[in-house]
């Protein structure tokens, strides 16, 4: 189903052979209406006789509703494919990427905007058809500081800090910390230039990793809230408010959301749906049960636990995770608030340290292994592999591009 949206007029409504999609789109694109919305039979069941509701110049990704998994993640069975967005964006990308057929245009969409190639006023995603409302806004003006650590390419950061600047909420600071060789400096002083706002911190020796950064960085950080937040994925412009109103229950220290995927490998979109209540998942046995990235933590809890090990260039986010578990309750709002890049260089996926590495397997099974053993009362925290190990190396972290944001 494709329906045409403007303000004060009928909705345009079209049934259409998924043959003729792609062109009944581009028609509507050319007529005097403000959005439009694509809907596939799983979305369009759930969403029964209503129509979409949008609210600006932007994109809302639409999926039917699910019940969160109790254990480990879980995919929803259908791809991704059904959205609302104004018009002009779907006219000017269906011109770049109009022959790959309807079914792709939402992965379509949320690869111009993570490539950089398209700027919105606001991302969202919404589930349609659930059977209990959406989280309640309690927002009440918690500063927190965004950290992001960043080594890629210099689109994806630029993408990802024009998207946390539509984030709704009063914020604090937003620090990246660059783990780039010399010959990559310059790529990233356009970007300083354009969000004066961002304060850009360098590390040494490079590479050192994610968490050698992260743990620089928030040694900084005055903020009650820490955010984070990968440098090649994207905030939704709800995220701060629906996380920090889940950090409103007595003895939440920490929380995540669910995760909408763009999975470039396999030019797909994908739901995935994490445990809301993290202790529960973890308390019955190893399961991943958060994407850290989408996470905000208390920074007093944070200097609690004792922070990020930086002997290792990964996991750390996991063994983080796990000293919490003994500290405070973990949750994930049932909402997608997230969107996460699956690329060749991410460090989940390279082949020297992806999920299911021997690398990673290496690392992580003593951590499991004691974490077991903590909870049966069989070792003390402090004393088990979950505590944190430091790298040998001695990393410097220096401000950059004062000159150009100034």
């Amino acid at each position: 189903m494709i329906i045409g949206l403007s303000a004060g007029r009928e909705s345009i409504v079209r049934e259409v052979a998924e043959s003729q999609a792609l062109r009944e789109l581009l028609g509507m694109a050319a007529r005097d209406i403000d959005a439009i919305a694509v809907l596939n039979p799983a979305t369009r069941t759930a969403l029964g006789e209503g129509i979409p509701e949008f609210g600006g110049c932007g994109l809302t990704v639409l999926l039917p509703w699910q019940r969160s998994p109790v254990l480990g993640l879980q995919y929803d069975r259908y791809d991704v494919q059904s959205f609302c967005c104004a018009a002009p964006i779907a006219r000017e990308i269906l011109g770049r990427e109009g022959d790959g057929g309807i079914s792709v245009f939402c992965f379509h969409l949320l690869e111009e905007v993570a490539q950089g190639r398209q700027v919105l006023k606001s991302l969202s995603v919404r589930q349609v058809g659930r059977l209990r409302p959406n989280l309640p806004i309690a927002f009440d003006a918690h500063a927190y500081t965004v950290v992001m650590a960043h080594r890629g390419q210099a689109r994806h950061l630029r993408a990802a800090l024009s998207h946390i600047g539509t984030i709704r909420g009063t914020g604090g600071k937003i620090m990246v910390g660059l783990d780039i060789d010399d010959a990559d400096l310059a790529s990233n002083e356009d970007v300083a230039a354009a969000f004066p706002q961002v304060e850009f911190f360098r590390i040494s020796p490079s590479p050192a990793g994610p968490y050698v950064v992260r743990s620089k960085l928030l040694k900084q950080v005055t903020d009650p809230l820490i955010l984070f937040h990968d440098s090649d994925d994207l905030s939704c412009s709800d995220r701060a408010e629906k996380l920090t109103a889940a950090l409103e229950e007595n003895g939440v220290g920490m929380v995540g959301s669910q995760e909408l995927r763009l999975d470039e490998l396999s030019k797909r979109v994908v739901a995935v749906r994490y445990p809301l209540d993290v202790n529960g998942a973890l308390g019955i046995g190893p399961a991943l049960a958060q994407l850290h990235p989408s996470t905000v933590i208390r920074r007093e809890l944070y200097e609690r636990i004792g922070g990020f090990s930086t002997h290792v260039i990964f996991s750390g986010d996991t063994q983080l995770l796990l000293r919490a578990f003994f500290h405070t309750k973990v949750r994930n709002v049932d909402e997608f608030l997230y969107i996460r890049r699956k690329h060749p260089d991410a460090l989940t996926v390279r082949p020297d340290t992806g999920n299911g590495t021997p690398a990673r397997i290496r690392t992580e099974a003593p951590w499991w292994a004691d974490f077991a053993r903590v909870k049966a009362g069989m070792r003390k925290l402090e004393e088990s592999s979950l505590r944190r190990f430091d790298s040998q190396t001695t990393y410097e972290l220096e401000r950059v591009f004062q000159h150009v944001s100034q």
